[in-house]
């Protein structure tokens, strides 16, 4: 029996969820889930960007997020 559409989609969320879940990394806050942003910047300045968080063990997302509460927190 083929897949729906909507099968596939539940089945990359909730894998996705699991991953999530075991790294530990969280895909919510404590204002609610997380969304998707998009923002432009060159290979050059993201590539820069993931090796810093990398070598500090975090992910670019939870990086960005991190510079960007505490550069409101610092600003406002």
């Amino acid at each position: 029996m083929p897949l729906r559409r909507g099968d596939t989609r539940d089945a990359i969320s909730q894998s996705v969820r699991r991953q999530v879940s075991e790294s530990g990394l969280h895909s919510t806050s404590s204002e609610g889930p997380l969304k998707v942003r998009n923002i432009r910047m060159s290979d050059a300045d993201w590539n820069r960007l993931k090796r810093f968080f990398q070598e500090r063990g975090i992910s670019v997302s939870a990086g960005i997020r991190m510079v960007v509460r505490e550069y409101l927190r610092n600003n406002e």
